[in-house]
């Protein structure tokens, strides 16, 4: 695992915690992808949304991402 993989993963370990630190939020489930992690969460609900943080580039590597993530 290199270091842009490293920080995507703590990352999204962060933001999973911010979260389920929310009140009404039933779970998270984190899948993981070669350069992106997306964060599937329900609240209690039940409604379903999904976040997804891109990996971070290193300069001169060619990948994209910027370190943001989306949410549907």
């Amino acid at each position: 695992m290199n270091r842009c993989e490293e920080e995507l993963l703590d990352r999204a370990y962060r933001r999973r915690a911010e979260l389920l630190a929310e009140p009404g939020l039933r779970w998270v489930r984190m899948h993981l992808e070669t350069n992106s992690v997306t964060l599937i969460i329900e609240s209690a609900e039940g409604e379903l949304t999904r976040e997804v943080l891109q990996r971070q580039s290193e300069p001169g590597d060619g990948r994209a991402g910027n370190g943001s993530y989306d949410r549907d």
